[in-house]
């Protein structure tokens, strides 16, 4: 049996903390036909020396090395443009992976011709190894259109396994803040998302990070900090990511008007775009508001 060819794509910065822990995940896996393409955004630490002596040992790793660090999205869409294959793991240096996690995915994703992305249920960390939570994701395979395009609003994930047709279809990763909900959109509007039920993902948190985002995934409190988030500036990507996809005029306005309906449906969304946009809209009726809303998608 020929197995397709799996790009593992690990964009990094300053991971030596963890690095060699991930890589030994990802050269094990029980799923061979592997490439691991390594993207440095010209890191401090040794990192470099870390990747080169992996490269070294093992002819699956290709390394490359940015000259100056061209900032974290740039990085990843990088890695993904020097893929070679069927599918593209996007893969965090400071995550680990059971064994069989590729094999198990790969295997659902050719399962389900349909889907445009796997991920598996994931164990989250915190710096130190100690359990902090998990994460049960959506799979999407189930669902009336309306409602895949709806999870978006509910989950958030770029660290798995994609058809690498359909990850090349969008515009990756983008300058902005939240900018794996836009893509997740992106994605979502071109296949379904599938699950393996199984914890083989561990996600870690730490440092700054593990403050603001392990909370606003894992606590059952969302709305402060869905009152803090930039809502205007997402909902404007959001209607980037729908104008770029490959779908028909019809179907984007569809997308655009679940998005809009989904969004003044919500007293706290619209609050914080009122918030967000105070000089324009203190006091201005709610039909106003809802039209400042709707002009954002057209």
């Amino acid at each position: 049996m020929n197995l397709p060819l799996v790009s593992i794509c690990m964009p990094v910065y300053n991971g030596e903390k963890y690095i060699q822990s991930a890589l030994s995940c990802l050269l094990n896996q029980t799923y061979k036909n592997i490439e691991l393409i390594i993207s440095d955004n010209a890191s401090t630490d040794s990192t470099e020396a870390i990747c080169r002596s992996y490269e070294n040992i093992d002819s699956r790793i290709s390394y490359f090395r940015n000259s100056t660090n061209t900032g974290m999205a740039r990085n990843f869409n990088r890695v993904i443009e020097l893929a070679k294959g069927d599918y593209i793991m996007m893969a965090a240096n400071d995550d680990l992976w059971d064994l069989t996690y590729i094999e198990k995915c790969i295997n659902k994703l050719e399962q389900n011709p349909n889907a445009a992305f796997c991920i598996s249920q994931t164990d989250f960390i915190d710096g130190e190894g100690n359990n902090i939570g998990d994460k049960h994701w959506i799979d999407t395979s189930n669902f009336d259109y309306s409602n895949r395009v709806l999870t978006v609003f509910s989950d958030w994930l770029v660290w798995g396994i994609y058809r690498t047709e359909a990850l090349r279809k969008t515009r990756g990763l983008q300058e902005t803040i939240a900018n794996d909900f836009p893509l997740r959109l992106e994605i979502l509007l071109l296949g379904d998302v599938v699950v393996v039920d199984e914890k083989l993902m561990t996600f870690r948190f730490w440092q700054k990070e593990y403050n603001y985002i392990s909370q606003y995934l894992i606590s059952e409190e969302l709305k402060d900090q869905i009152n803090n988030s930039p809502m205007t500036s997402i909902l404007k990507e959001y209607n980037l990511g729908i104008n770029h996809s490959p779908i028909d005029v019809q179907k984007k306005n569809d997308v655009k008007n679940i998005i809009y309906s989904y969004v003044v449906s919500s007293d706290v969304h619209v609050q914080t775009i009122i918030n967000e946009n105070a000089a324009l809209l203190q006091d201005k009726d709610r039909q106003y508001v809802h039209d400042f809303i709707r002009n954002i998608f057209y």
